[in-house]
């Protein structure tokens, strides 16, 4: 979803996966883990001229369990949550 806003544009987003492999228990319960991971996303990008612009983003991960954060986590990990956050510059040539 994008909305004009002053000189630029405000970028939101959401994202819904549910995990589909193995792991459907907690490895150190037994019980049965939610397997969804959910994303928020907002970002703000501004022009200065008609071809450089920059940016911001943030954005947000909540993993239904740890169990299924650690598939997602490039460490194997355990983490219900993430936060990551980016800040760029853009030029067209």
């Amino acid at each position: 979803m994008q909305l004009k806003l002053g000189a630029g544009e405000l970028n939101a987003a959401f994202n819904y996966a549910r995990y589909d492999g193995p792991i459907h228990n907690d490895f150190v319960s037994g019980k049965k883990v939610d397997d969804s991971v959910k994303k928020y996303a907002l970002g703000y990008t501004c022009r200065f001229t008609k071809r450089t612009s920059i940016y911001a983003n943030v954005a947000f991960t909540d993993n239904g369990s740890k169990a299924v954060g650690m598939v997602y986590n490039n460490f194997h990990t355990y983490r219900e949550s993430s936060t990551g956050f980016q800040l760029g510059m853009t030029h067209q040539f």
